[in-house]
């Protein structure tokens, strides 16, 4: 993998977690933040399909955020393939499902 590879990888993963209204931190680094309402639960999920992310939700200024090492295109698409099937009660609080089933 070279470094362009991973910057566009990343670029896309940002615009499919917009589409879906998760909040999304990009860094200069090859990781990104996603602000979830369960991080743990969050990670949880996920690891049972063999899909690792940190939990930084401890940290101060991370409150309810995990990070996800970006990685090629097509490791990038099996993560999103999956990341579709996580529950939206992990990813968006009560009021945030409320606001997104009004706006469609």
């Amino acid at each position: 993998m070279n470094v362009q590879e991973i910057k566009e990888s990343k670029d896309w993963l940002l615009k499919q977690l917009e589409t879906l209204g998760i909040t999304a931190i990009d860094t200069p680094a090859n990781y990104i933040l996603i602000r979830v309402a369960q991080p743990k639960k969050l990670v949880s999920y996920l690891k049972q399909y063999n899909v690792y992310l940190r939990d930084r939700s401890q940290t101060e200024s991370l409150s309810g955020c995990v990070r996800l090492t970006v990685g090629d295109q097509l490791m990038m698409k099996r993560f999103w393939k999956i990341f579709e099937s996580v529950p939206a009660k992990i990813l968006f609080t009560d009021q945030e499902q409320q606001k997104q089933s009004h706006s469609v």
